[in-house]
């Protein structure tokens, strides 16, 4: 995934009042090999159902003159721990469904979509609690679609729209 996409998915959520206000600041972290050690927070990382870390998959959407668009569908994981030992909220997994939720509402809004991307759908959920460290620990799966052209460069585009490299989301003749 490029480094700027993923930068934005951070961005978007640490930008979220409720979010931040559920987890007492701005703990959106890059994920790490092993839990975060500020809880409550969230996590994320790139990942793919073969456990393979890719890129993007390669079929060419579109062609414009001298450019050749590929479209990447990434996955993400982001995953909500919160200490079961903690005082107040969140404490619960009942707790951690709402705070997964509100991720869930945040990427899926297809009015504001995070920087660069489109088509957000979730593929998966599930709930754990880490018994031996007291942490409820959900995971929530998400893909979605970005453009890139032979250079590298973003390109937004939108069914029915002209392709832009303008770094906006602005879309002529389609809708977003």
């Amino acid at each position: 995934m490029k480094p700027g996409i993923f930068k934005n998915l951070i961005e978007k959520l640490q930008n979220d009042a409720i979010l931040l206000s559920y987890l007492g600041g701005p703990y959106v972290f890059r994920a790490k090999k092993i839990a975060p050690a500020k809880l409550p927070s969230v996590t994320v990382r790139e990942t793919s159902e073969s456990r393979q870390m890719r890129p993007c998959y390669t079929s060419i959407k579109a062609s414009i003159p001298y450019t050749i668009l590929v479209m990447c569908n990434p996955s993400i994981e982001i995953s909500v721990w919160v200490n079961s030992e903690h005082t107040g909220f969140p404490q619960t997994g009942e707790d951690v469904d709402i705070i997964a939720s509100r991720i869930s509402d945040l990427l899926l809004d297809s009015t504001e979509f995070v920087v660069g991307t489109h088509g957000w759908r979730q593929i998966g959920q599930s709930q754990m609690h880490e018994d031996d460290k007291s942490i409820w620990h959900n995971v929530v799966r998400f893909s979605f679609e970005y453009h890139i052209d032979t250079t590298g460069e973003t390109v937004h585009v939108i069914e029915g729209g002209t392709p832009s490299t303008s770094g906006t989301d602005a879309y002529e003749g389609g809708t977003p």
